[in-house]
């Protein structure tokens, strides 16, 4: 099973070096630490390959942390939950942090990517970051291109759902956090 995701494993690690060295390069600038939760979002969906990647690590957990997964899903989901936060969130850190999903290792890093409409380059970066530094002129090399990841992610995404669900018409499916936990470890 862990042969199917090589290359989705491959990008993940390709952006923790990239984060790695942007946290390195901007390490006073770069604010994001354990306990800050603020890109943590229940609304935040993942696809096909990414889903199935999280499956596993969901099952490796202890049954008290599924037990507590499933109570936080299952408020999102029955839209009873008190915070807009991901499931995922156990006290202040992520319980599947090691294997989370690219949008959440790339969140509040610099990112680079093009307007549809005028196909002008934008930057953007979570305002926690660089908060402090009015001057700080970041190019494209400071920044993860975003469209690129995304690009990359959608390809490997596609070919998961081709070559190993045996369906390429999965790759458009999308899913919440809270639905993948529910469809993991089933209702209360």
């Amino acid at each position: 099973m862990s042969e199917n995701f090589v290359h989705y494993k491959k990008l993940l690690n390709d952006i923790d070096v990239l984060t790695e060295n942007l946290h390195k390069r901007f390490s006073k600038q770069i604010t994001c630490h354990l306990g800050c939760t603020g890109c943590c979002q229940q609304q935040l969906t993942l696809s096909k390959v990414e889903a199935n990647f999280i499956t596993q690590a969901i099952k490796e957990l202890s049954i008290e942390k599924q037990n507590n997964l499933k109570q936080a899903a299952q408020a999102i989901l029955e839209m009873r939950a008190e915070t807009d936060a991901c499931a995922m969130l156990d006290g202040l850190g992520c319980s599947i942090y090691e294997v989370r999903p690219v949008i959440c290792r790339t969140h509040g890093f610099p990112i680079s990517f093009k307007d549809e409409e005028t196909q002008d380059t934008l930057l953007d970066v979570c305002p926690l970051n660089f908060a402090e530094e009015e001057n700080l002129e970041l190019g494209l090399e400071d920044t993860i291109d975003i469209d690129r990841v995304n690009l990359r992610l959608a390809a490997i995404n596609y070919a998961y759902c081709r070559d190993i669900l045996g369906d390429e018409k999965k790759s458009a499916e999308r899913m919440a956090m809270a639905e993948i936990i529910i469809s993991t470890l089933g209702n209360l």
